[in-house]
């Protein structure tokens, strides 16, 4: 059994957006106990068992969508519908 925790449908379709617009973003994620971020596109949003990744342009990196902590200014924890667009 996974510990994956899906993330908030709003903020999910703000990276679908990101990644169809092919836009360079600033993305911070959790790995291990480490904070990381980089600039970089989305590539793709895949699904691997009951988890979500997305596919970053940067040497292929893949982070669990529930390790996201920011993407383009967007904390995973605020984001609503309203704020999105």
């Amino acid at each position: 059994m996974s510990d994956y925790t899906p993330i908030d449908c709003s903020f999910h379709d703000l990276l679908e957006d990101i990644a169809v617009r092919k836009k360079e973003v600033e993305i911070t994620y959790r790995e291990g106990s480490e904070e990381k971020s980089l600039t970089t596109r989305i590539t793709d949003i895949q699904v691997a068992g009951d988890e979500e990744f997305l596919i970053l342009e940067e040497d292929s990196v893949m982070v669990r969508l529930d390790h996201l902590i920011m993407v383009d200014q967007h904390l995973l924890s605020t984001v609503s519908a309203e704020s999105l667009f």
